[in-house]
């Protein structure tokens, strides 16, 4: 185990980039640092000064940057570039981003929850939020498929949900197939690998 960020402050939420090289993260909430994986090179990226800032995403395309931030007027999601440039707002019109962004694998599209825990994928460049499964309880943890046709989720289907209710399920995005992967009841935050033959 290695520390690639540490200082006094809370740090959280980090995510890759596509090189490997890179991570973005959240710093006390309101900030967005990138530092590289040796712990070198380290620079803030962006910063709301009356809000808070979180699940940061990196496209797996390029430079650019998704997150979620949160002020008096609400929560949406933004998107920066690398380089510190600010890019677009992702227009969700009345559906309110809650929890993990997840980008397509061509960059194109963004998975995400609202905070009623339901699931939606917006398109990038038209804004166009399409609902993709209400359920009862909640969904979280959203990833893609390499080919970008099934997302898969950790929900609950109960009302009241604890820890201990989460089970992890995929939806295929061409035919609204909904598979329960686990039954468990414990499971939470998927992500898919690929096997590697030795």
């Amino acid at each position: 185990m290695r520390t690639i960020a540490s200082s006094s402050r809370h740090e959280s939420g980090p995510s890759w980039s596509p090189d490997g090289i890179r991570l973005v993260f959240v710093l006390d909430g309101g900030e967005l640092h990138i530092v590289t994986f040796d712990g070198g090179a380290r620079a803030r990226l962006t910063a709301v000064e009356k809000g808070s800032v979180f699940a940061p995403a990196w496209s797996p395309i390029g430079e650019v940057i998704a997150y979620i931030e949160e002020t008096q007027e609400g929560r949406k999601i933004r998107l920066v570039h690398s380089d510190h440039r600010p890019l677009q707002d992702v227009a969700t019109g009345s559906v309110t981003p809650s929890g993990v962004l997840s980008w397509s694998p061509d960059g194109m599209r963004l998975a995400f929850a609202d905070e009623d825990g339901d699931l939606y994928i917006v398109d990038i460049a038209s804004g166009i939020t399409t609902p993709v499964l209400a359920m009862p309880g909640r969904i979280e943890g959203t990833t893609w498929s390499g080919n970008g046709t099934t997302v898969v989720f950790s929900a609950t289907r109960e009302e009241n949900a604890t820890q201990y209710l989460w089970d992890i399920y995929s939806i295929d995005l061409d035919d609204g197939e909904l598979r329960r992967i686990t039954t468990s009841g414990k499971d939470r935050g998927p992500d898919l690998c690929r096997m590697v033959p030795p």
